[in-house]
């Protein structure tokens, strides 16, 4: 069952439109404010969204959720890798490579969404578990790419051996996975009856409640239209009786 961090929709960051899951827009967001509280100044750039699929050599990765590559303006590459390992992605700096005299990818960051529930050392089994637990859909190669990570290996073909990336990695890998919150309705389904039951009446409560607040809010306009209109009326009246009054002060002082 999909819940509620899985669910995909279109949103909007630093300027890009894009399919992400909840939990893969919330982690973002919650990037870029302690970008914003750490680095002032600094400004991230999306290079290539999740749910892509123009580029080959990303095949198994952005095709699905929960990856991206980035830019951080203001920060040099590396410096930008470490942020982006201390708020809980799987990132690494991928220079320009090229193949053959072919152009596979410009300078960039890419970055996985490490899924919660995971220790120090998860096994590739744990990482799998924990990415069908929130309901997020990643392409093929992502689960071996956060397993790389954890070992501080490189993510890339070939490049897998433990420890090949002797760069930052933070000392406890597992504190900084980024904490979703689901929707307090997310589980709803999974209440037991009793609970289901007392949320339901509850809800029939505040609905028959407001339902008589509106009742008598219309009431309330009701009167006071009416009080509104009786004053007219009177006011109108009193019109009346002052223009025949001055009428027959006017006809009455006319000589014959």
């Amino acid at each position: 069952m999909k819940t509620a961090a899985g669910v995909v929709g279109r949103v909007m960051f630093a300027g890009r439109e894009f399919r992400a899951s909840n939990r893969t827009a919330a982690h973002l967001q919650f990037t870029l404010d302690e970008l914003a509280r750490r680095h002032p100044g600094t400004r991230l750039r999306i290079l290539q969204t999740c749910f892509h699929t123009g580029t080959e050599a990303s095949k198994g990765t952005h095709d699905k959720d929960a990856v991206l590559d980035v830019h951080i303006e203001g920060l040099t590459w590396m410096q930008g890798q470490r942020f982006l390992r201390t708020c809980g992605w799987a990132a690494w700096f991928r220079p320009e490579l090229h193949q053959g005299g072919k152009l596979i990818w410009n300078d960039h960051i890419h970055m996985v969404s490490i899924p919660s529930g995971l220790d120090n050392t998860p096994s590739l089994g744990d990482i799998t578990t924990a990415l069908d637990r929130l309901g997020i859909e990643v392409g093929t190669l992502i689960p071996a790419q956060i397993d790389d990570y954890f070992a501080h290996s490189m993510g890339l073909k070939n490049q897998h051996a433990p420890g090949l990336d002797h760069s930052f990695f933070p000392d406890d890998i597992s504190a900084t996975i980024f904490d979703y919150e689901e929707d307090d309705m997310a589980g709803f389904t999974d209440w037991p009856d009793a609970e289901k039951k007392a949320f339901g009446e509850f809800i029939q409560d505040q609905v028959r409640a407001t339902l008589i607040n509106v009742k008598r809010g219309d009431e309330m306009v009701e009167k006071h239209l009416g009080a509104v209109l009786r004053e007219l009326e009177e006011s109108q009246d009193k019109i009346r009786e002052d223009l025949a009054g001055i009428r027959d002060k006017v006809v009455g002082g006319v000589p014959a």
